[in-house]
């Protein structure tokens, strides 16, 4: 692209051409800008206040969290949880009593097992993710990122609105009113709206989008929305466990908002005004809907008639309504266009040269002053999403740091740390890595319990079962076992059995391999599968 740019701009036609789409590019950047800020604006809002969201997860006796592994690549991560489970799980241990164990097990039965390791248990954890422990992740971690976000998109979306709106009217006045017009205008009541209309209709900056469409004293109603929208967001985040009082502060901030629009019209066309009040009432129904639902005022209406009233109220009534005081608020239209004409009626050719000079320069003026605001709140928001981001991979690690749960030893785990520790401490690693602590295979099993790493209840009917195990241990640590490469046989050792199959010696560290391995009778050295 840049390419084709420069090469057009080598020829005087493709220089002008080029010039001309910069100047549409320009002049379409500020609105564009401001649409995607609008757009976005509400699910930034919900998504930085949830975080916030406590929630003590109360595991009964004979259950528990789940337990993942935590990793770096945040998107496998999802991967594990995306139909896994966010609430208890059943402890589902699998009994050691119907192998003939040759050493010492303390744990033995199912029972034993679940009596040991899910006794209940109270933990805080966000409400959006149970993975994110309250005190030490969201508080010291995400908690920082979300005010970062707060402060450099929620209120400096309103902020850089207010200000330009602040900037523009002050430089607007500038155009000035000939006296004639002045005193006919003020005789008749409209020169505050026939003004503001003049102002803004002959200003070519392309930022008056955020104001132009409103009378002069609700220019900054823009913030006024924001206000409300995080004030909604605000309810449906922090209410969202009261659905039916959520629902009903909804609709009274939304009825407030009707009746505002309604008693005020701040906008100059009568039929944005019609529509942004039908548009707030339907909100307020539509937020009555679910108190009404709990108090079981809809009991026994027919599912189509509810349709049918709800579609009317929500597509129909705001259609109707901007279609037809469109056509009736032509004639105000009109009538507003003819006092602006007015204005310059009076005004000789010189006069009307030194106004459009005094045009251009306002413009000029407004538009370097609108790249300077826009350009200091993009900067401040690309800083913030940055130090916020910069958090969250901090959190990252602490959680690695304070996980409990080991992960299924990849095969090249060895030769990694052997790039980085001498040879004499990478079987130590190793080591605590595949036995958590424990010394070898003997003293891990008989200190812990092994279940299924997915569950019915946690993954639904189609769960793939016998794939992973995850072990329990007493010392605190969980320890994953990835199975599903060895099929449905279980050729070295069954699924969650303590014990391996006949011909099969127990793990023991290879030198050579840098890692655990599993010596049949033939003396093959299996490194996975067991």
């Amino acid at each position: 692209l840049a390419m084709a740019v420069t090469l057009a701009a080598c020829v005087p036609s493709g220089r002008r051409r080029v010039l001309a789409y910069g100047a549409v590019l320009q002049r379409l950047a500020v609105p564009g800008l401001f649409f995607l800020l609008s757009v976005f604006y509400v699910p930034v809002t919900r998504m930085v206040l949830n975080v916030w969201l406590p929630r003590v997860e109360v595991c009964p006796p004979g259950t528990r969290l789940p337990a993942y592994a935590v990793s770096l690549n945040s998107v496998a991560q999802g991967t594990a949880l995306s139909a896994g489970n966010v609430d208890c799980e059943p402890c589902e241990f699998t009994s050691k009593a119907s192998y003939d164990v040759p050493w010492e097990v303390e744990l033995v039965t199912e029972g034993q097992c679940r009596a040991e390791f899910c006794p209940g248990s109270e933990t805080g954890v966000s409400a959006e993710d149970v993975r994110l422990n309250y005190r030490l992740l969201i508080l010291p971690f995400f908690g920082p990122a979300s005010l970062m976000t707060i402060l450099s998109f929620v209120v400096a979306v309103p902020l850089l609105s207010l200000l330009i709106t602040r900037d523009h009217t002050q430089a607007l006045q500038a155009i000035g009113i000939p006296d004639g017009a002045r005193e006919a205008l003020r005789r008749e009541g409209k020169l505050e709206a026939v003004a503001w209309a003049y102002r803004t209709t002959v200003s070519q900056n392309p930022a008056q989008g955020i104001y132009a469409a409103v009378k002069f004293r609700f220019r900054y109603i823009r913030v006024a929305f924001a206000a409300h929208q995080f004030l909604c967001c605000a309810v449906t985040s922090y209410m969202v466990r009261v659905p039916a009082a959520a629902g009903g502060v909804l609709a009274t901030l939304q009825l407030a908002a009707t009746l505002a629009l309604a008693l005020f019209r701040p906008f100059m066309d009568p039929s944005t005004n019609w529509l942004a009040t039908a548009l707030s009432f339907a909100m307020a129904l539509n937020a009555l809907v679910v108190p009404m639902a709990e108090r079981g005022s809809f009991a026994g209406t027919p599912i189509p008639a509810f349709l049918a009233v709800w579609c009317f109220i929500n597509f129909s009534l705001p259609v109707l309504a901007f279609a037809g005081l469109r056509i009736l608020s032509a004639q105000h239209r009109a009538a507003l266009e003819r006092d602006t004409d007015a204005v310059e009626a009076g005004m000789d050719q010189e006069e009307v040269a030194q106004l459009d000079k005094s045009h251009r320069h306002v413009d000029e003026t407004l538009k370097a002053k609108t790249h300077a605001r826009v350009l200091a709140v993009v900067q401040a928001i690309f800083a913030a999403g940055f130090v916020a981001i910069a958090l969250l991979v901090l959190a990252q690690f602490q959680q690695i740091e304070e996980s409990d749960v080991v992960a299924a030893t990849p095969d090249d785990f060895g030769a990694r740390l052997a790039n980085t520790y001498p040879a004499c401490e990478v079987e130590s690693l190793v080591t605590k890595s595949e036995f958590v602590g424990y010394d070898g295979w003997e003293d891990f099993t008989a200190h812990c319990c092994c279940s299924d790493r997915e569950n019915e209840q946690s993954h639904g009917p189609n769960f793939e079962g016998r794939a992973t195990e995850l072990w329990t241990c007493r010392n605190g640590f969980f320890k994953e076992r990835d199975r599903a490469a060895e099929g449905d046989d279980r050729s070295i050792r069954a699924f969650c059995a303590p014990v391996f199959k006949a011909g099969f010696s127990l793990p023991k560290y290879d030198r050579e391999a840098m890692h655990f391995v599993v010596t049949n009778a033939d003396g093959d050295k299996f490194d996975t599968g067991w």
